[in-house]
């Protein structure tokens, strides 16, 4: 019994390192990219996380996805988002892929599309609204990728707190418009 108790805490705390050896080992990689990111082109990472989980819900030590968020302080047409997202995106799987310490951290390898849960966001604050056919953000998930764009000339209505997610979620989808398309696009 004595014997049973101690390899069983062997076992935990040695998938426990794994899992830690493999969020830092991941989340290192993409720390350096970002920053490259943010050096070169003034695109700053705001979220990130790594899930352990499928979409089953079932813990098996293995990352299954990557969840990431980037700000871009420029206003951008949808041809000039999506290829700027792309080579995100495209630069960041290729630093991953080509990393052969992470292979065995993932649930499959190479990562595609499918990995991740990833949205980009664009606004120069300096500009003040979004106007008509620029992007406010992409977002990919699923293994589909969406665009959302600014659909009219109006202001955004002003806000006092007080609407309801719904009324917030329906105002925005007035004044804007979303097209997705299932991954990967023709470019």
């Amino acid at each position: 019994m004595k014997l049973l108790l101690m390899f069983s805490i062997f076992w935990l705390s040695s998938a426990s390192c794994k899992q830690n050896n493999s969020y830092n080992i991941t989340m290192n990689v993409i720390h350096d990219y970002s920053h490259s990111l943010k050096q070169e082109q003034g695109i700053v990472c705001s979220s990130y996380g790594l899930d352990y989980s499928g979409k089953d819900k079932v813990y098996d030590g293995k990352i299954h996805t990557i969840a990431l968020g980037y700000r871009l302080n420029k206003n951008l047409k949808l041809q000039a988002a999506r290829k700027l997202c792309y080579e995100v995106v495209d630069g960041l799987l290729e630093r991953l892929n080509e990393n052969k310490k992470l292979r065995d951290y993932f649930f499959h390898f190479p990562l595609t599309y499918k990995d991740l849960e990833f949205h980009f966001t664009f606004k120069d604050e300096n500009k003040g609204s979004l106007k008509l056919n620029e992007v406010v953000s992409i977002h990919i998930d699923d293994n589909e990728i969406t665009y959302f764009i600014v659909d009219t000339e109006e202001p955004p209505k002003t806000t006092n707190g007080s609407e309801t997610p719904n009324e917030i979620f329906s105002s925005f989808f007035s004044t804007h418009r979303s097209i997705t398309n299932k991954l990967p696009e023709k470019k």
